[in-house]
């Protein structure tokens, strides 16, 4: 058993129970995690550093990503701004202009008492920075940039553990998989609770909205079992293939439908509109998988029946204003303006974005951290280093899932959490979030193995 596969294991537990690894501590153990695992692996096995084969699309993306954040950190002179982006320029002077302002004597001196007006030694004076970096906020690059070197070293132990075959990586899936089952029958607890936020009973995050099981943040959690749980239905349905026994058969399926509830239960239970897609995909991925891999016609016209239900009922719904997201749709109407060739710095999404509206209801609240949507924020903060990489990424997963849809088995189950995932990255913020971004690449791991 490869030392990869240990570390992979010890991350997976650690990143699904600690607060969806939010907090900054959980975060900074879950790279040190990764960068000692792959330090161990890389000194055990000198082929570890070679370019992923199986894994390459993600490999790829996340090298693409390490250039951008460290091109966006190198430090260029003023004169070079003065000449690429004036505006730039015009913003830093203005605001030293106001800070002059009200460190002047005149805003300094209370008008209803006597004040001492403090030493011109002693006061703020900011200076005019000699340098900038393309990226608006530095500090918030340089820590994604740590996290994508952490996570290009999950990619280089996964894909050591896909070296072994297919069975190791299906041991993975399901602690993963058993993962996701706890944090759901914990969830399914706390929800009869009055004081959900606190996590595991133990620790109130401050980042804690509506706790889901140990995750701080209710939609992150049902994100995370809509991927980890079509593994348990891959494991099972697999394994009751091979069973000779009928009652194993039946025990095993009717296993997969009870889950499948408690799925749908905790989704519907929930706040995001968006995870209801996973829900929406297993009835659907299903019957494509008997059209394709049967070439039943029957199955082929019960998929476009299918698929046209959902069209019509999705028109519906977006006519009537229930799947309408006000505040989501005004924050992408005010990025879509202002994305720029060399983007404004990986994670400054929050330092960039209040500057940037020119569109927004005073009456209406503003939720700045992410933009609830992964594509547009991406295109934001890396410029157009992304887009075609992005195209590769989508187009292999399409590959991968159109396999498994064609392919007789189990792994068809596997098809549902890539595509609801890809999905609702469009209309909500997942692949921030560590443990729902690494069981993704699991359940691609998965599939890819099992094809080659």
């Amino acid at each position: 058993m490869p030392v990869s596969f240990i570390v992979l294991a010890v991350f997976f537990v650690f990143t699904s129970f600690a607060f969806g690894c939010m907090e900054n501590w959980s975060i900074a153990t879950a790279e040190v995690i990764l960068f000692l695992g792959a330090g161990i692996s890389g000194y055990l096995n000198r082929d570890f550093w070679s370019f992923p084969k199986r894994l390459k699309a993600f490999a790829l993306f996340v090298l693409v990503l390490i250039v951008v954040a460290v091109v966006q950190l190198i430090p260029l002179p003023v004169s070079f701004w003065n000449f690429a982006d004036k505006d730039r320029i015009v913003a830093y002077e203005e605001g030293l202009q106001s800070e002059e302002l009200l460190q002047s004597e005149k805003y300094r001196t209370d008008p209803f008492g006597k004040t001492v007006i403090p030493a011109e030694a002693e006061r703020y004076t900011p200076k005019a920075p000699g340098w900038l970096t393309i990226s608006r906020a530095p500090f918030p690059t340089a820590k994604a940039l740590v996290a994508l070197l952490a996570f290009f070293c999950f990619i280089l132990m996964l894909e050591d553990v896909m070296k072994e075959g297919t069975k190791l990586i299906r041991r993975l899936g399901t602690v993963a998989g058993i993962c996701g089952l706890a944090i759901a029958l914990i969830a399914l607890v706390e929800k009869g609770m009055e004081n959900r936020t606190h996590i595991l009973w133990m620790k109130l995050s401050d980042r804690a909205s509506e706790a889901f099981g140990p995750f701080v943040n209710g939609n992150h959690g049902q994100a995370f079992i809509n991927i980890t749980f079509p593994l348990l239905y891959y494991l099972l349905w697999r394994k009751s293939k091979n069973t000779q026994k009928m009652s194993d058969r039946i025990g095993m399926r009717s296993l997969v439908f009870g889950l499948m509830i408690l799925q749908g239960s905790l989704v519907i239970s929930g706040s995001s509109r968006g995870n209801v897609i996973a829900l929406v995909m297993i009835p659907l991925i299903y019957v494509l998988h008997l059209a394709l891999s049967k070439k039943s016609k029957i199955a082929f016209a019960a998929a476009a029946a299918f698929f046209l239900i959902l069209i019509a009922g999705s028109s519906f719904l977006l006519e009537s204003g229930l799947l309408v997201n006000e505040v989501r749709i005004g924050m992408n109407r005010n990025i879509l303006p202002n994305l720029t060739f060399c983007g404004t710095g990986l994670g400054t999404f929050e330092e960039v974005f209040p500057s940037i509206v020119t569109d927004w209801p005073l009456y209406k609240s503003m939720h700045n951290e992410f933009l609830e949507n992964e594509y547009l924020q991406l295109l934001l903060e890396t410029g157009a280093a992304t887009p075609f990489i992005l195209l590769l990424i989508l187009a292999a997963i399409v590959m991968v899932c159109y396999g498994a849809l064609e392919a007789k088995g189990s792994t068809f189950w596997l098809v549902v959490p890539l595509v609801s995932e890809a999905l609702r990255a469009w209309v909500d913020m997942s692949f921030h979030v560590i443990p729902i971004a690494s069981a993704y690449i699991l359940v691609y791991a998965l599939m890819a193995s099992r094809r080659n």
